[in-house]
């Protein structure tokens, strides 16, 4: 089978195909096998049958026997690869030299027709004569076989219809053998694999050569040679030091090699067309473009001389300008850092934020190198910057990197081309159009962050000189309008050009710096699209970029407390170049000057600035004011205001109306202003108060009071009638009535309570019922008081009344109810 996959490889096919034995099968009794003699049609069944119930993981199975299968060599089902049912083929082992038919049946497995088959559309008949693997009749050798361009052709079309083929093999505990033979089969071994057992080497014929054809012969007839036409394998020894190579015994100097089953001849390679060109590696600025073509039509083979010129050409595409706002190209890159190492390979600083840094030697301009704007540690990744990417910050022309490495590009987008920019970016120009704008700024510093100049825009040989006195504890600081900061004298910020060790492929490694107080400093750091080159010497800084600046940027003096209270003085010039088109063109964006702020004091004098704000003149907006630029910003306008004294006054309101009518809860507010003494009185005073605070709080006037805190008037209301005073017959019903409180309200008044009403009633019992008989009937009253007939109606009511009275009563009273 390494033989076979070796013909598999051979590169007439041209296919990766690589075959993988996970199982073998040995039956040793001949009974079990699923052969019948002499017919090739049922033991093909048989065997297909067998492969279908054996399952497993192969995709094609290989029936090996010496039994006879009657007609040809082997025999295989045709494009049944993948079908269990029909991806087993059958053949008769005849030796080494079994391994062509084992590859023609597998062939047709997999779809192959024979060549010279017309009636399948194969019209190879000449490979067929040759002797190619899928002729009708194999007669390939091992130094005499190829597949023919009708094999190449089906083979590559059809190995769609493989979908078993697509996986890979598990191969972790597979062993692996070589493509080559190690001359491990002698020649004696090889007859018998050929014949069978009782054959080995014919010794009887005096072979000029025995490597031209194996010979071989019976132990019981010596004399009767035969050979199936092919010579031994390849580094078969043919005596003491002397191996078969190419058909020849030859002597091989040195120590035993490998040879590969089966012998090419040398093949050199050609071209193949080239591809189309590949997109443009930019969208806009300078691009590159490829196109290449393989070596491999065919490709050089066994000895063969490769091709000749390029695989590979490349052109400038692209030339659009970019559109606003511009972006550093290698910036964009370094911002996607963490995306482009492995994982694990930044560790822990895989969150950092990562900006663009350009290594100094000239063979890293075209890696990827980044700094971390935490820490200041640098990262070279190993990968090569994408292809467009400007080399350095530095260069006059434009030369960018192309696959790693640099290339000249002219201005003019040739490569090569010595063409340059000027001073302010004319390609080809001689300055006559650029102008170079020098500032000065000389000042005492009385804050931690004072602005001492500002780059626009497109500025080219930037440059600025600083100098403090005396020497404090600042440090320059470049800030873009987004307000990101790039601190330049702090030690944990410095890139060094001169000084800390050389950083180590795919490793961080962290600049080491002196104290600036012990020792000058040199930097750099990328900002906008400029490499920025710090210096530093005592009280004296410069700072000086190529540009051009892809956006505005402020220079601004950073001081600690100690240096304000020692009142360091900064003094710094500035110039830069900038092209005369660049002068007064307009923006999308513009400032806008409105009305005066707010009065820094409220009294003793003041200062008051006019405002001023960044307005999108598209759409009339107004936007932040990192939008406009801060060179065209309109110079501040500011004027004294409120020179009237600080000497104020409580001024009160009137009051308030009362929160109730009467009670105890009515209360009365006013407000209380604090106003200047020189307030007019007939204007409202809240239209000049200031902070309370500037008025004495011990006068301050009260701004609440009690109001309307009289009783709040309230009725009688009656109440319910009373029980009837008498059970049996005529008595009186009465009630009462009441004064409540008003709702929430404890302090009321009542007027005079009326009297009493009552009104007659009769009991609820009749005369004849037992608890109003009476056994001893009244007969006379028992007191004096009883002819007092006018209080009779009032007081017969009473129980002990009527009883002491009881004749006066039963007079006055009507009779009981029947």
């Amino acid at each position: 089978m390494n033989i076979v996959s070796a013909i598999y490889k051979d590169p007439s096919l041209d296919s990766n195909l690589r075959l993988v034995i996970v199982r073998m099968i040995f039956f040793e009794e001949e009974q079990d096998g699923q052969v019948v003699d002499g017919n090739s049609k049922r033991s093909l069944e048989n065997v297909n049958r067998w492969n279908e119930q054996l399952g497993g993981q192969h995709d094609v199975a290989v029936w090996l026997t010496r039994a006879d299968i009657g007609g040809p060599s082997g025999y295989a089902p045709v494009s049944g690869a993948c079908d269990p049912t029909r991806s087993c083929t059958l053949n008769r082992d005849e030796g080494l030299t079994s391994a062509f038919i084992i590859a023609h049946e597998v062939a047709h497995v997999l779809g192959l027709t024979h060549d010279g088959d017309q009636a399948a559309g194969n019209d190879c008949i000449q490979d067929a004569l040759d002797g190619s693997v899928m002729a009708p009749m194999v007669s390939a050798t091992f130094h005499r076989f190829s597949w023919s361009i009708c094999s190449k052709k089906e083979f590559h079309t059809k190995a769609a219809q493989w979908p078993c083929l697509r996986n890979q093999p598990k191969t972790g505990n597979a062993t692996h053998l070589k493509s080559t033979l190690q001359a491990t089969f002698s020649m004696d071994e090889q007859c018998r694999m050929e014949f069978g057992d009782g054959y080995s080497l014919c010794r009887t014929l005096n072979l000029p050569d025995p490597c031209s054809h194996l010979w071989c012969g019976h132990v019981s007839a010596p004399l009767v040679c035969k050979t199936k036409k092919g010579p031994p394998l390849e580094g078969t020894e043919c005596g003491v030091n002397h191996w078969c190579v190419g058909g020849y015994c030859v002597q091989v100097d040195g120590r035993r090699f490998g040879f590969d089953p089966v012998t090419h001849n040398p093949r050199d390679g050609g071209w193949s067309e080239w591809s189309g060109w590949t997109s443009c590696s930019r969208t806009c600025g300078f691009g590159v473009t490829f196109r290449s073509r393989t070596c491999d039509n065919p490709r050089p083979a066994y000895g063969g001389e490769d091709c000749l010129g390029k695989s590979e050409e490349f052109r400038i595409c692209g030339q659009v300008p970019c559109p606003e706002p511009m972006r550093d190209f290698r910036a964009q890159q370094c911002a996607r850092l963490p995306y482009i190492v492995p994982i694990g390979g930044l560790g822990h600083r895989i969150n950092n934020t990562w900006l663009a840094h350009e290594a100094d030697p000239s063979s890293m301009k075209c890696q990827l190198t980044c700094v971390s704007q935490e820490t200041g540690e640098v990262f070279m990744s190993g990968e090569n910057l994408l292809d467009g990417t400007p080399c350095s910050y530095d260069n006059y022309d434009k030369s960018i990197c192309i696959q790693g490495h640099c290339h000249v590009l002219g201005c003019d987008g040739v490569l090569d081309s010595t063409v340059q920019e000027d001073s302010c970016g004319v390609c080809g120009g001689d300055n006559s159009k650029c102008h170079n704008i020098t500032h000065t700024f000389h000042r005492k510093l009385r804050r931690s962050m004072t602005r001492v100049a500002v780059f626009p825009r497109l500025a080219r040989n930037v440059w600025i000189d600083v100098n403090t006195d005396p020497q404090g504890d600042t440090k320059l600081v470049i800030r873009d309008r987004r307000s990101r900061q790039y601190s330049l004298a702090s030690p944990n910020d410095l890139r060094l050009k001169t000084a800390g060790p050389v950083p180590i492929y795919g490793t961080v490694t962290v600049w080491t710096v002196p104290s600036i107080k012990e020792q000058d400093t040199i930097a750099s750091v990328v900002v906008e699209g400029a490499r920025f080159h710090y210096e530093r010497r005592g009280n004296r800084e410069k700072l000086s970029a190529r540009g051009p600046l892809l956006a505005e940027l402020v220079v601004s003096v950073s001081a600690e407390p100690a240096a304000l209270e020692a009142g360091v003085t900064v003094a710094a010039q500035s110039i830069y170049t900038l092209h005369q088109a660049l002068f007064g063109v307009g923006s999308r964006y513009a400032w806008q000057v409105g009305g005066w702020g707010p009065c820094s004091k409220s009294c003793g004098g003041g200062r008051r600035f006019k405002t001023v704000a960044c307005r999108d003149t598209d759409t009339g907006r107004l936007v932040p004011r990192r939008h406009c630029s801060l060179v065209a910003k309109p110079p501040a306008r500011m004027e004294r205001c409120n020179l009237i004294s600080c000497d104020f006054m409580w001024v009160s309101a009137d009051w308030e109306q009362c929160t109730s009518t009467c009670g105890s809860r009515g209360m009365q507010e006013r407000e209380v202003f604090c106003v200047h003494n020189h307030t007019d009185n007939n204007e409202p005073p809240w239209k000049h108060m200031v902070d309370p605070k500037r008025c004495r709080v011990g006068v301050k006037p009260e701004t609440t009071r009690p109001c309307n805190r009289v009783p709040c008037p309230a009725h009688w209301i009656s109440g319910n009638w009373s029980q009837c005073s008498a059970s049996c017959g005529h008595g009186l019903e009465t009630r009462e009535f009441r004064c409540p409180a008003p709702r929430g309200e404890p302090f009321f008044e009542c007027g005079p309570s009326p009297p009493d009403e009552q009104r007659p009633c009769v009991g609820i019992f009749s005369k004849h019922d037992p608890l109003c008989y009476k056994s001893k009937p009244c007969r006379r009253d028992a007191s004096p008081y009883c002819s007092l007939t006018n209080l009779l109606g009032h007081y017969c009511v009473i129980p002990e009344f009527r009883k002491l009275c009881c004749k006066s009563c039963s007079l006055t009273m009507n009779m009981l109810p029947e």
